[in-house]
């Protein structure tokens, strides 16, 4: 999609569930987070909603360098449905392509290394690989730190955002 990577400030409708950390209106960085704000402004079963609303430590296997980072999640959204359950979720928007495949045995799957071994495709290939090792490490982080808090942690992507 041609627009995924639009930015901008958002400005709420219902100003009324959003939680403004700093008290700055929420930044979207592609056009998928700001159709996600738009539907959380439009949902009567949201009731409370942040953007990048904390952060979670996390061990980054894929920079030696920076081995402890911190991520700020995109989301945090508490929904209440008909019955009046209320449910914390920790919600990230992603492309499919950065999103970690796992093996049946529950190991991390990196894409295969590329046929030509040329500069360019190895670079591709590496870059491909420390953005899915991150976005793994990221994630496990964000599922123990949910699993603590009684939240749920979502990852949307365009396959479910749309």
């Amino acid at each position: 999609m041609a627009d995924e990577w639009v930015q901008g400030t958002y400005i709420p409708e219902s100003k009324e569930k959003w939680v403004f950390p700093n008290g700055k209106y929420p930044t979207y960085r592609s056009s998928w987070e700001l159709r996600f704000m738009n539907w959380i402004s439009m949902s009567r079963n949201v009731v409370k909603a942040s953007s990048e609303p904390f952060a979670i430590e996390y061990q980054d296997l894929s920079d030696k360098n920076r081995p402890v980072r911190r991520y700020f999640p995109d989301f945090f959204i508490e929904v209440v449905d008909v019955e009046g359950k209320s449910t914390k979720y920790v919600v990230e928007i992603k492309p499919s392509k950065q999103c970690p495949q796992y093996s049946p045995e529950g190991k991390l799957a990196l894409p295969p290394k590329p046929k030509k071994q040329s500069q360019k495709a190895m670079a591709n290939w590496q870059a491909k690989a420390k953005t899915l090792v991150m976005n793994h490490c990221k994630w496990q982080a964000a599922k123990a730190f949910c699993a603590k808090k009684g939240f749920v942690f979502k990852v949307i992507t365009e396959k479910s955002v749309f």
